[in-house]
């Protein structure tokens, strides 16, 4: 097969497959919302489950929730099972609060594991966005600093925000890297089987 016909069918082929993978999210979606866990949830602070973190009372804002983390590892809990895409965390640090991050945990796990994490992005002042892409999870757990003594107003956590159907087929970065980057080296990997096999050579091709 002709170099650039190779480079074109895979890159038809990742764009199928991707296809398919934001099809089967909204399948799943849909299941999951009849099923009852996958509806838009906004958790309060008392929902949660805080682990070195103490209440404060601040007087220049009484109605705010506000806490105080007492070491470098804060985390807050929530364990139940939901279906989830996006988790969207409001909070005011008064200080830098340094990484904020989520981890997940599945059905059948009994505890986090550091290769299930996902790292926030900050869309606007205090909000942080977690993308999970769809994923049956039985707790989730937020770090939200890593630095301790950090004085913190929460504001809400927002499982599953309202989001368009286009959304499920909108890449992340890392993801938008590897549609790229995939089909090109599958074309290289299929054009140096096919010397090996003896197959013609076709023409470098030239950028």
């Amino acid at each position: 097969m002709n170099l650039k016909k190779l480079l074109a069918a895979c890159y038809l082929a990742s764009l199928f497959l991707w296809l398919a993978h934001g099809a089967g999210v909204l399948v799943q979606t849909a299941w999951y919302a009849r099923e009852g866990l996958a509806s838009q949830r906004l958790l309060s602070f008392e929902e949660l489950d805080p682990v070195a973190v103490k209440p404060y009372e601040n007087e220049q804002d009484p109605a705010g929730v506000w806490y105080v983390s007492t070491d470098s590892d804060p985390r807050l809990y929530w364990e139940h099972t939901a279906w989830v895409r996006r988790v969207v965390l409001e909070l005011e640090h008064q200080k830098p609060g340094c990484g904020v991050e989520l981890y997940y945990k599945l059905p059948g796990q009994s505890d986090y594991s550091s290769r299930q994490v996902v790292y926030a992005r900050q869309d606007a002042e205090g909000r942080f966005v977690f993308d999970l892409g769809g994923k049956l999870v039985s707790g989730l757990r937020i770090d939200p600093d890593s630095v301790g003594g950090v004085l913190t107003r929460f504001d809400g956590l927002v499982l599953n925000p309202a989001q368009g159907w286009a959304s499920a087929f909108m890449p992340s970065a890392g993801q938008w890297l590897l549609l790229l980057c995939l089909p090109l080296a599958a074309a290289a990997l299929a054009a140096e089987t096919g010397s090996l096999l003896g197959l013609p050579r076709q023409k470098r091709i030239r950028y």
